[in-house]
């Protein structure tokens, strides 16, 4: 940044090879500014240790870049001075704990095109607490995966980056329980080493098990509220949206081999259903299906939208298996 205001250089990148390193700043060509070698020291080495702080070793002066942290992979590095970071900030995020991994994660967003923007993102997750969650689920992965096709086959988005983007940015935003709970569910299938997959065919979806989950929350009381939660998911799950319409061809879109279930959570301790066992949720359930509560909606795939369902409340997590008949067992 100081030599940015000081001399009327382009930009500026850094080359790094092993353990040298050259620092270039644009002028047409390319003008080599620095070049240095970067070194290993035992800990304990300096006292009070700092990243940025100039240390004297072996006679010379440089500059301690990390402290408990190896440097930064070469490719990762030079990745960053392209996308135009400059060199204290690389610094500062070879140092953060999970910095560098969300922003491979996220790389390609559109929302987060440039260095500022991903440094204040940054920040707000981890003011947010959120860094280790994103830390453990991107894992400087990216979600090369993350594809959205149609039901031939036929891909027509490949940005579901921005998907995750902005299911981390509603939960920063306004801290949405559910939101959460989608990201919860991620993290415990990217953790197990599997792919994954948000809101591409569903909220969440477990690319090697095959299994996709429509997920809602229920804060309210009333159990009416659990069993029309259910419908909405199914109608989901069959290709609908919440308002009953049949969804885009680049709308969450169900696919076939993947098994279609719904996960709700019932959050409210005075909602009758929180308290229920495996039992009572399936007589409550079915007396819903009986009465006709829950409406199935059928699903251009076969069958109902809803093939299987996890209820979660404070008793534990169940899950039941929708028969022909629409009633679950």
């Amino acid at each position: 940044k100081q030599l940015g205001k000081k001399l009327r250089f382009k930009k500026f990148k850094i080359v790094i090879k092993g353990m040298r390193f050259k620092l270039y700043g644009e002028m047409n060509p390319w003008v080599l500014l620095a070049d240095g070698t970067v070194k290993e020291v035992p800990e304990g080495k300096f006292k009070n240790p700092s990243t940025g702080k100039t240390v004297t070793l072996d006679g010379q002066k440089g500059i301690l870049f990390g402290k408990n942290n190896p440097l930064l992979d070469e490719d990762v590095a030079k990745r960053l001075i392209d996308d135009g970071f400059h060199l204290d900030d690389v610094v500062k995020l070879a140092n953060s704990r999970n910095g560098v991994a969300i922003i491979e994660g996220l790389r390609g967003a559109k929302k987060l095109k440039s260095p500022e923007k991903m440094l204040e993102f940054i920040r707000r997750v981890e003011d947010a607490n959120l860094d280790d969650q994103l830390g453990r689920l991107l894992g400087g992965k990216k979600l090369t995966t993350a594809k959205k096709f149609d039901k031939n086959g036929k891909l027509v988005d490949d940005d579901a980056v921005d998907e995750m983007y902005e299911l981390i940015d509603g939960i920063l935003n306004t801290g949405a329980p559910g939101k959460k709970r989608e990201l919860d569910m991620l993290t415990d299938i990217s953790v197990d080493g599997k792919r994954f997959q948000p809101g591409t065919q569903a909220d969440v979806v477990d690319l090697d098990d095959q299994v996709i989950y429509q997920v809602k929350r229920v804060e309210s009381d009333n159990p009416d509220q659990v069993l029309e939660n259910i419908n909405v998911a199914d109608d989901q799950l069959a290709g609908y949206s919440q308002t009953g319409a049949k969804k885009q061809i680049d709308d969450e879109q169900p696919l076939p081999g993947f098994r279609r279930t719904s996960n709700v959570q019932i959050a409210n301790p005075n909602n009758p259903m929180y308290s229920m066992d495996k039992g009572a949720l399936k007589r409550a359930i079915n007396a819903g299906v009986d009465n006709g509560s829950i409406k199935w909606r059928p699903s251009d795939l076969g069958g109902i939208g809803t093939q299987s369902m996890i209820i979660e409340n404070n008793i534990g997590t169940f899950e039941f298996i929708i028969s022909s008949s629409g009633r679950v067992k």
